[in-house]
């Protein structure tokens, strides 16, 4: 399976001769095939892969994984990635990584509004720090 392929529509349901499909949750497919993301994502058939991520990497079966990026790419994000979370940390302390972080490979996501609610002006402050972490 090509990369184009796996960026192909996602919109093809399990019943199709060969799909793709999307998480549960992510908008583009509500199929079951698809039980958790990230490090724990992984494929039931009779779906080709689950792409997740926003599309930065795809979980085939039998644990296999195409990832958009070149391995240079994602070293390089996930240095800046630890660098943000590691500004966000000093900065705002009360900011936590969402729940599902942990299963994550290459997003980052923080609760604003999932188990707590953070005020606008930290928000507003988060999202700075994360903006400035992609050009570093």
């Amino acid at each position: 399976m090509t990369r184009s392929r796996i960026k192909a529509s996602c919109h093809r349901r399990r019943t199709a001769p060969s799909s793709i499909c999307a998480p549960p949750g992510s908008g583009s497919s509500s199929s079951p095939a698809a039980r958790s993301l990230g490090g724990g994502l992984r494929v039931d058939l009779p779906i080709d892969a689950a792409v997740a991520e926003n599309g930065a990497v795809a979980a085939l079966p039998g644990g296999r994984r195409i990832y958009f990026d070149d391995e240079a790419t994602r070293a390089e994000g996930a240095r800046r990635k630890a660098a943000a979370i590691a500004e966000v940390r000093a900065e705002l302390p009360s900011v936590k990584a969402a729940g599902d972080q942990a299963l994550r490979e290459i997003d980052l996501a923080f609760d604003i509004a999932e188990t707590v609610r953070l005020d606008e002006s930290v928000v507003a402050r988060l999202a700075e720090i994360l903006r400035g972490a992609v050009w570093r």
